[in-house]
């Protein structure tokens, strides 16, 4: 199986992901690197269905929205893996201290495997959509879920769309279609 080259992640689009990425972790100190190893492995065929550009910026996002002081609390010399759980893509790292100074996160390689097993410590990601208030599409559900059922506690509706409060009957604003 062949991935189509335009699908293809080029060394410019990876230096394009470098520069994102290394905005990003830049407010914890951290500088983002990647080996020759990556390039190779980001299109690879046992990846199955080819990594994108967008599912490597997702998850460096997630990841420093979620774990980015953490990360940079680890120190030089410490290994671990980014897990998007949702795309199944794993990127294992190092980091290193520079002689500036810095740390350097230095993604290794890149894959897309199911059920990865490592005994680094893991930085697992759910790619999830942002609701307005900032809080996860699942918690505004989970709210909205909530309150509707304490609303149907309250007042409840018979198969002619007639809401019952307690003892009062009034007609629902519900259109009926008549099939």
């Amino acid at each position: 199986m062949r991935f189509l080259s335009e699908n293809i992640i080029t060394r410019s689009d990876l230096k394009q992901i470098e520069t994102y990425a290394d905005r990003l972790f830049a407010k914890v100190g951290i500088d983002v690197e990647f080996t020759r190893h990556f390039l190779d492995r980001v299109n690879d065929e046992r990846n199955k269905k080819q990594i994108s550009t967008a599912e490597l910026v997702r998850i460096f996002n997630k990841t420093y929205q979620k774990f980015g002081k953490a990360i940079a609390k680890l120190g030089p010399d410490a290994e671990a893996v980014m897990k998007d759980m949702r795309t199944d893509i794993n990127m294992p790292f190092v980091l290193n201290l520079t002689k500036g100074g810095m740390l350097e996160l230095v993604a290794k390689t890149v894959m897309r495997k199911k059920n990865f097993k490592t005994s680094n410590k893991t930085f697992p990601v759910e790619s999830c959509k942002v609701h307005k208030t900032g809080k996860t599409l699942k918690e505004v559900t989970d709210v909205i879920k909530n309150v509707s059922l304490v609303q149907r506690s309250s007042v409840t509706k018979d198969i002619l769309g007639w809401r019952r409060n307690h003892s009062t009957f009034t007609r629902s604003p519900v259109s009926r279609a008549i099939c």
